[in-house]
């Protein structure tokens, strides 16, 4: 009883129980716009997933996705973004104490191993030594086939709140062996800053921060990651890592695709740096149509 009214008594046990069915079930959310369910239901049956799939809604913005195999759930989460009729889905990872008003920290995440001995390129063990880092997904082709025995590539849930450790002990009779992984982060990838008429798009995506917004639930806006350092002459814009954004006192005019302007005015009045976490925060995030634009035609 609690308040003198009757109480349903559920234990972690008995919730975990109800929720083992659904592991292979992620979420989608549409922030720019959804088409409707039963456009959604067709371009996923286009999909030819192997097993099916159900998708329900759960708010205006999330559907959940009801997979029921590993492999088309590490084909669906793995991908991180889909587009439907022009609208950007990502994926989310699904627990039982699922918030859609909270971002999971849970994310797909390359891992790569180095110097393992070529007669360890066994699943099994692979996903062993990946299950020191986070739960394995499914292994790259090159791996699977031992065509690059210098690294081993596993693809794994990571939740990146938690602290990486990089060295990995693998102990034979007694023996301690430490072997070294990094994880390919979506940070390494590129931002160009500027304009350039023959710069290339790529599938990644970079977050930014906003205090724009900061009372409605979604107030992340997505800065396309563009470019690379062969993509372009190196004097039509400037190249910049998101640590050197991070770090960099420069000012800049706008990030734009072609004629498309993407993000304007990163400047001192716009564009300030948090010293506490030192993530860049943007007072003045635009979405102009030009952005939206751009979501919405963009295509892997």
């Amino acid at each position: 009883m609690i308040n003198g009214r009757k109480t349903i008594l559920l234990s972690k046990e008995e919730d975990d129980f109800m929720a083992a069915p659904y592991q292979c079930s992620p979420v989608g959310i549409f922030s720019h716009g959804y088409p409707t369910m039963t456009r959604l239901r067709a371009k996923f049956a286009a999909l030819g997933l192997l097993k099916g799939f159900k998708i329900g809604v759960l708010d205006n913005k999330h559907v959940w996705i009801r997979l029921f195999d590993p492999n088309d759930y590490a084909r669906v989460w793995m991908k991180q973004t889909w587009y439907f009729d022009g609208f950007p889905m990502r994926v989310l990872k699904w627990t039982s104490n699922f918030d859609p008003k909270k971002e999971s920290p849970i994310m797909p995440i390359w891992i790569k191993v180095f110097g393992l001995r070529p007669h360890w390129f066994h699943r099994q063990f692979l996903y062993h030594v990946a299950s020191l880092i986070g739960k394995p997904l499914k292994l790259d082709e090159a791996t699977t086939k031992i065509e690059n025995p210098v690294v081993a590539r596993i693809c794994a849930e990571i939740n990146v709140l938690d602290k990486f450790l990089p060295d990995i002990p693998i102990q034979i009779d007694g023996d301690i062996l430490w072997r070294h992984a990094i994880l390919q982060r979506k940070h390494k990838e590129r931002l160009k800053i500027g304009y350039t008429d023959d710069m290339r798009r790529r599938r990644e995506m970079a977050t930014v921060d906003s205090s724009l917004n900061e009372n409605e639930d979604d107030n992340r806006f997505k800065l396309l990651t563009l470019g690379n350092a062969v993509d372009v002459p190196d004097n039509d814009g400037t190249f910049l890592d998101s640590g050197e954004i991070e770090t960099s006192d420069e000012s800049w005019n706008e990030v734009s695709y072609k004629k498309h302007r993407l993000a304007a005015s990163l400047d001192e009045n716009s564009g300030k740096k948090n010293a506490n976490n030192k993530q860049l925060i943007l007072t003045r995030m635009m979405k102009t149509s030009a952005f939206n634009f751009f979501l919405e035609r963009r295509r892997d």
